[in-house]
């Protein structure tokens, strides 16, 4: 996980969190972020989005590009949470931090899941969640958390 910013002749702007995920093709990884948390003018008017661990800031990697065409945040008229990502193509291989492999299927109910995050709170860069996965659909999985927790800033996180 890392904190997107974006560059550019305003200088640096906090643009939400990523996690990075192996892909078959060049550039091998990608970063995948949650839509409704990049305001795609000021995106689109940066030189560069670079990745941060959450509270040592260090740069993990760079985009310059999209990977694919994004998607659309979900409180756009008509858009869904599944509609809801961006998915940038990185410049070099991100450096310190866990690149995660896409899942060949749907976790069953009842298997226990790990939700990763950068907390809003607190000194950890990166924390996970415990739970069990109560119902799995192409378009939703619903987890059962094994305790309760601020879910502020964890939209879009990989399970």
């Amino acid at each position: 996980m890392a904190r997107a910013h974006l560059r550019g002749s305003g200088g640096h702007e906090t643009a939400g969190a990523v996690f990075f995920l192996r892909v078959e093709h060049p550039p091998d990884a990608v970063a995948v972020g949650a839509a409704h948390s990049i305001d795609r003018s000021k995106l689109a008017e940066a030189g560069e989005v670079e990745f941060r661990q959450g509270k040592s800031e260090e740069r993990v990697a760079a985009a310059s590009r999209y990977y694919a065409r994004p998607g659309r945040a979900f409180n756009r008229p008509g858009a869904t949470l599944r509609d809801d990502f961006v998915i940038f193509a990185l410049a070099l291989p991100p450096q310190g931090v866990r690149v995660l492999s896409p899942a060949g299927q749907l976790p069953q109910d009842g298997d226990r899941v790990r939700i990763l995050g950068i907390p809003s709170q607190g000194d950890r860069p990166q924390a996970e969640l415990l739970g069990s996965v109560v119902r799995s659909e192409a378009t939703r999985i619903e987890v059962d958390l094994e305790a309760p927790a601020d879910l502020s800033g964890w939209g879009g996180a990989p399970v």
